[in-house]
């Protein structure tokens, strides 16, 4: 991920001599432009863009997780909370999604 003010194409050649310096490799296929804030983009998990405040409505550069990630979380909450653990302690159910929810948010 590389962001800057100047071109994108002044960028790329940047990237590319310092890339042959260090000898490294970047799939120029997987390789895209986009521009700030107005085309969120995808990295490790994460959603970077526009996000808006809820208390003043101004919108502002974040970070959110991503949709899928979400869905993930999602998922394991409800395999937690299905009817098969029942026979758990309320103590131990507590405490396994309590678990899964710190370690998340970490």
């Amino acid at each position: 991920m590389i962001c800057c003010r100047g071109t994108a194409e002044e960028a790329m050649a940047a990237l590319r001599t310092r890339r042959a310096r260090l000898k490294l490799t970047v799939k120029e296929a997987k390789t895209r432009r986009c521009r700030g804030p107005d085309a969120p983009f995808h990295l490790l998990g994460y959603t970077l863009g526009r996000c808006y405040s809820p208390k003043t409505g101004e919108s502002y550069r974040g970070v959110q997780p991503s949709a899928q990630k979400l869905q993930g979380l999602t998922r394991k909450l409800s395999a937690q909370t299905a009817r098969r653990w029942r026979w758990l302690d309320v103590d131990e159910r507590v405490g396994r999604r309590n678990q899964l929810l710190r370690g998340w948010a970490n």
